[in-house]
């Protein structure tokens, strides 16, 4: 009777397609097998696993019987036979059905269908909503847990909001503000507060708008660097991935830049291509 594992194997090297009732082992395996240049190839790449198989499990006698010498054959063969008798068959058995286990092994390293089916879906939202934290308001003079501030008006209200990161009222409460006579405190024309006019925007959902006033004030002396950051994430949730990753890869490549670390982390679960 024909060895089984040994008809696979075989199968296999040639670059035969499994049959319908084949586990999904041996289908990942075929998959595997159509990457390999040659039938070469593709047999010094299993038996590298069979080797580092064998050493976990065993060696097994593939297609031999466990049968008794004969007195031709003397002492060396009868302590060979000896030794295929000592070998537990369950233990045999169980390397064999690794076979197929060890031919899927292969796709994974030549094929790198694993990456392939294990691979998330790149959600630019998602992304952002993990990355994305307000900038400290530095601005207000309040502290944490206080409401009063030594700003009232408008830019007060806006800046509560901002807090309490409820954007799209800080949005609206830095508009009104900017609408207010030229006389206020910080007019609307000052870094700070387009600095975090721009982070309400961009929490809020308003990107484009966002990217106009983040990018604004990238070169600014005091806010260059945080803009620059908020600027490259309205840049990834607004889709614009690439200009996002280089923005970003800038960041990295700035050893002054406060945001260095967080750039870092970010752009290897940034696409290359999107």
């Amino acid at each position: 009777m024909s060895n089984p594992n040994k008809q696979d194997r075989e199968g296999w090297l040639r670059g035969e397609e499994p049959d319908a009732q084949a586990d999904e082992f041996s289908r990942h395996a075929a998959q595997g097998r159509k990457e390999l240049s040659s039938e070469t190839e593709a047999s010094e790449l299993l038996n590298e696993l069979d080797d580092l198989l064998a050493e976990r499990f065993g060696a097994p006698e593939v297609g031999k019987q466990a049968t008794s010498p004969t007195p031709s054959q003397g002492g060396a063969a009868a302590g060979a036979a000896e030794e295929v008798r000592s070998k537990p068959p369950a233990s045999i058995r169980r390397l064999g059905r690794l076979y197929a286990a060890a031919a899927a092994i292969l796709l994974l390293v030549a094929a790198g269908s694993w990456w392939i089916t294990q691979t998330v879906t790149y959600d630019a939202n998602e992304v952002f909503a993990k990355t994305f934290t307000p900038y400290a308001n530095d601005l207000s003079g309040r502290t944490m847990g206080d409401d009063t501030t030594t700003i009232s008006g408008q830019l007060g209200e806006a800046l509560l909001a901002y807090d309490r990161r409820d954007y799209p009222a800080a949005v609206s409460a830095f508009e009104a503000h900017f609408l207010a006579p030229p006389t206020s405190i910080a007019p609307a024309t000052a870094p700070q507060v387009q600095f975090y006019y721009g982070i309400s925007l961009l929490g809020g959902g308003q990107t484009k708008t966002a990217l106009s006033v983040l990018d604004a004030l990238r070169t600014n002396a005091t806010y260059g660097a945080p803009a620059n950051w908020y600027h490259a994430l309205a840049l990834l949730r607004d889709g614009q991935t690439a200009a996002a990753r280089s923005s970003f890869q800038d960041i990295v490549n700035d050893t002054n830049s406060p945001f260095r670390a967080k750039a870092t982390a970010l752009l290897p679960t940034l696409p290359l291509e999107h």
